[in-house]
Parts: structure tokens; sequence; C-alpha cells
């Protein structure tokens, strides 16, 4: 009896031993070993203490505090005046930010002259608060909104901005200008003025947090019924009636964690007349994972060496034309997977052109390539007529959407008359550029790969 019992417990100390020792491997490849919880940890080289991750996020978070703050200036007027997408995009927000937020963190404010919090003292739930906020009357009545200056809104929004709290701007985002000098001069100096309060914010939470800045820009459309003062009439009389749909937007900014969170939690697809969305932060050049593909989309004969070599290279004898493919990681680019796609983005050396860009689950792999495609997000097609085939340099460009182009004014005045000049706004480019180069600070490409080809 005696044996029976201690061969049962040499079992089940077996058991648990292989249970709690079992290598496995991580995505890159490494050698994995499980603890016996939900963690795990990755033995990394040269390293003595183990890098520890979680499969899933601890449940003791602290939640951070959403920050809305919904410009009631004049020029928004028309988007309340009658029931519009725009009320509904907001509730329709609320929702989902409730729900993974919890209402406690979510705080409700107008934005003017000056921030106006607005206390739920009635114990209304989250909409029907928000819906009342929206109503005309309400929206009218708070604050100096006869003349707002875009600049000073987001100065008073990134001043209470820190590491703990997600601001949400919900504005047309439209500078208002003055001077004797043309309108394109005086945007820019309004850009600037965007560049700095972002380069400040930026510096500051590096200072004080050691962490990154991020800003995500969404595009949103909505019916519009009301009055619009043109860039020459910023003040005073409304230079014209609107009753179209126009475009506004939801700026949201904080810590590049935070912001990261918020991205891949709320679909802002959802929102009742979602357009577009570009997120910014702070990244340095990188040196994404990249790969020469043997077979797929080749076009005449080459032998590869390594992931960016290759060797005996010759155009198609007919065609004349050379043709490769290259399998690049892409996920650590700021943007989805569609804009990544835009051929504009990307340029290469020594007469080669960007054919097309395809999300590897698009693509058709030959089977040779699967195992180099596995750890990339997309592959670049390039080809030349070139019969020398040269050794190139592949770029991808920080560029502006070209949605945030497209929708940009510098003139204004026809707009009443104009449905084209109706869905763009005012001064739209060097706002978003004033942001831009805020992360960009000089840098002009993500990443720069060089392809050798050996004769």
């Amino acid at each position: 009896m005696k044996n029976k019992i201690l061969l049962a417990v040499l079992l089940i100390t077996i058991i648990t031993g292989c249970t709690r020792n079992t290598p496995r491997q991580g995505r890159d490849g490494r050698n994995v070993e499980t603890n016996g919880t939900n963690e795990f940890v990755e033995k990394t080289e040269n390293q003595d203490t183990p890098i520890r991750k979680l499969d899933v996020a601890p449940q003791n978070n602290v939640k951070p505090t959403i920050n809305i703050y919904i410009e009631n200036s004049g020029s928004m007027n028309g988007f309340i005046n009658k029931t519009s997408e725009y009320q509904d995009a907001i509730q329709n927000m609320l929702a989902w930010l409730e729900y993974y937020y919890d209402t406690d963190n979510i705080k409700l404010h107008y934005i003017n002259e000056r921030i106006i919090h607005k206390e739920n003292t009635t114990n209304a739930t989250l909409l029907n608060f928000a819906q009342k906020m929206l109503s005309p009357a309400e929206f009218k009545s708070n604050g100096n909104g006869a003349s707002t200056n875009l600049n000073n809104i987001i100065k008073m929004i990134l001043d209470v901005t820190d590491n703990k709290t997600i601001s949400i701007l919900l504005s047309d985002n439209i500078y208002s200008i003055s001077g004797t000098q043309t309108a394109p001069v005086l945007l820019s100096e309004c850009k600037n003025k965007t560049l700095q309060a972002f380069l400040g914010k930026g510096k500051e939470l590096k200072a004080l947090h050691q962490q990154l800045l991020s800003t995500t820009v969404i595009q949103l459309y909505s019916q519009f019924d009301g009055n619009y003062w043109d860039y020459k009439h910023p003040t005073g009389k409304a230079s014209q009636k609107l009753k179209c749909k126009r475009p506004y937007y939801m700026c949201v900014i904080g810590v590049d964690e935070l912001i990261s969170s918020f991205n891949e939690n709320f679909d802002v697809q959802r929102m009742n007349g979602y357009q577009n969305k570009y997120t910014l932060t702070d990244i340095e050049e990188l040196n994404p994972e990249c790969s020469v593909l043997v077979n797929t989309y080749k076009v005449g004969r080459f032998r590869k060496t390594d992931a960016t070599t290759i060797r005996e290279a010759q155009p198609d004898k007919h065609k004349n034309v050379f043709a490769m493919a290259i399998a690049v990681d892409l996920s650590d680019i700021p943007m989805s997977n569609d804009e990544k796609c835009d051929v504009r983005l990307y340029e290469a050396t020594e007469d080669y052109v960007i054919d097309e860009v395809i999300k590897i689950e698009d693509a058709t792999i030959a089977p040779i390539d699967v195992q180099a495609t596995q750890n990339c997000t997309h592959i670049i097609k390039v080809s030349t007529l070139n019969r020398t085939v040269p050794s190139f340099t592949l770029k991808m460009k920080r560029e502006l959407p070209e949605w945030v182009i497209k929708s940009s004014s510098v003139d204004d005045t026809n707009i009443g008359t104009d449905s084209e000049e109706q869905n763009k706004t005012f001064g739209l480019w060097y706002f978003v550029t004033g942001i831009k180069e805020a992360y960009d600070k000089g840098a002009d490409n993500y990443f720069e790969i060089n392809i050798t080809i050996n004769k």
C-alpha cells in the first residue's frame, strides 16, 4: 500500500513539473516557458532575468479620465439647430466609452473662450445628460461662443491633459484669421502656433512621465443648417447661410499607451457620418523586418542571397521589365492597414517604381515565400525598365493622408454656392500639418530599406 501511495505522489510531481515548465515558442520563434498561471516568461539571449508578459490585461488597471470638450462656438450651431448625424454620433461614442471606461470616468465640457465643465447633478443617464447638452437652448447659452480661436482651444486642452487622461475635442477645426496678409501666410502663422503647443506638451510628458504624446484626428460628416462665417468675415454678422452636409472632427489626445488602447477598443467607424482617421505619434525612423520574396510577383530572374540581397538579376527578355516583391512589417506605422496600401506613401530610387502595396492577407503568395512573410503585414511590388537592374533604396514617406489634402481649403468665400467647397474645411491642411510636424521633428521617412543587387 505504501508503495502505491509513493508511486502516486511521484506521478503527480512529474506531471506538475512538466506542466509548469513545458517550453513553447512565442510569435518571434523564441522559447517561452509558462509558470502555471496566465503569465508566461520569454527568454532572450544574454538576459539573466526573463521578460514577464501577460496573456490578458490585468483586471485592476486604473482607467483613465475621458475629458470630452464640445466646442459650442457660433460656427458649430448649424450641427445642433436640427436633429443631425452630429448628435447621434456623439451619443454613440458616449455609449461605447461608457462601456469601456465606466460612467464615472467620463467628464463632459463645453469649450469656447474657456472650458465649462458640466456636472451631472440630476442623476440622469450619461446619454440623456449629453442629449440635453446638445439641445439648441443649452448649447448656445454656455459661455461666449461669438468668437473662438482654435489654437486657444487646443492650448487649453493640452494644458489639462496629463498621463492619466484622454482628451477628446469635437470641433469644426476651422482657423480664424485676421490681418492684411494673404490667407496662406496667416494660416502658416496659425500652423506654427499649433506646432508650438504640441511640441511643448510632448516635451512636458517626456520630462515628467517618460511617455510620448499621441493624437488621432477623426473626420465625420453631418447635416448642417445654420450660419457660416468665411475667413474674410470671422466675426460679426454671418457671411452666409448653409444647409448641407459639412465635415467636423474628433481630436483624441493623450499619451501613446492610452491612445493606442482607445484606438484598439473604440471602432470609430461605428459612428454615424464617419469618413476618415489619421493617427500621429512620436516614432523615430524604424528598421522593420523585411524580406525579398523569391517567386511572388516576380518578373525576370534572380537568386536570393539573404533577406535584402539578391544576385544574377536579369529582366524578362520579352517584356523588358524586372519586377520583385518585398514583404515588410508595417505594424509600427500609426495608420490603418488600408491606408498603408497608398502607393503615394512610398518611393524607390534608381529608376524603380512602386507598382502596388498589398496587405498580406490579400496577396497571392508562392509556397516558397510563405515563411518569409510570416512576420510581415504588407507586400510592396517594385519594378524597373532599367536593364542594368541596379541596387536601390525603398522608402516610406511621412506624408499627410490624401483625405486631409482634399478636405482642406484656403478660400471659403463662395461656400454658399460651391458644393465642393462645402465638403472642405478652411485651413485643415495647416492645422494637421502643425500637429504632424511636432511628431516628425524634421524626419522625412518612416524607414529606408536598402536592396542590394549583386551581378
